[in-house]
């Protein structure tokens, strides 16, 4: 939902051309969108070798770090701070997605693996990407058009979602240890 409506907000708030837009945010959302993966996958791995639930911790501060650099990219007047805030906050939101696939793989049978990754997947898709959109335009059009504001708006949903993790990191060991 966020990385749809940003062109629009880019446009609308810094008054940026949809060429500007498509040449400068294109590209740079496909190189963050890539390199945030390739930052978590090894520091992930990194961690889990060193730290019991070491993967879900990558996740855990991912989650935390992505909500607070959404606060600085959506209310900044500058569209250089917007850049430098919108790296971190890209990257923090694609770097949850490694270790929990890597963390769902490791905790199931080998049997079930692909059945337990296609069922994230759907759920993922169906959430994120199918009611995310829809809240930040409906949240938007009763607000006056502030797509600003109502992607910050759907950031509560981090609370819950942060609690969440930290519950899966507690109940890591316990699960990790029941099958192996």
């Amino acid at each position: 939902a966020v990385m749809g409506f940003t062109p629009s907000y880019l446009i609308g708030h810094f008054h940026q051309s949809a060429t500007q837009v498509g040449v400068i945010f294109g590209p740079f959302i496909a190189i963050l969108g890539i390199g945030g993966p390739l930052i978590a996958g090894p520091l992930s791995d990194w961690a889990e070798k060193r730290f019991p639930s070491g993967r879900l911790w990558v996740t855990f501060v991912s989650l935390i770090v992505s909500p607070l650099c959404a606060v600085m990219v959506y209310t900044t007047d500058s569209l250089t701070v917007f850049y430098a805030w919108f790296t971190l906050f890209s990257l923090s939101t694609t770097m949850w997605l490694p270790p929990i696939y890597a963390t769902l793989i490791e905790l199931v049978l080998p049997r079930m693996r692909g059945m337990v990754t296609s069922f994230y997947i759907l759920s993922i898709t169906i959430i994120g990407q199918g009611i995310g959109p829809y809240a930040v335009g409906l949240m938007a059009d009763r607000n006056g058009g502030d797509i600003a504001s109502a992607i910050l708006h759907l950031y509560w949903v981090a609370i819950p979602i942060v609690v969440l993790a930290a519950l899966s990191i507690w109940r890591y060991r316990i699960d990790k240890g029941f099958h192996l």
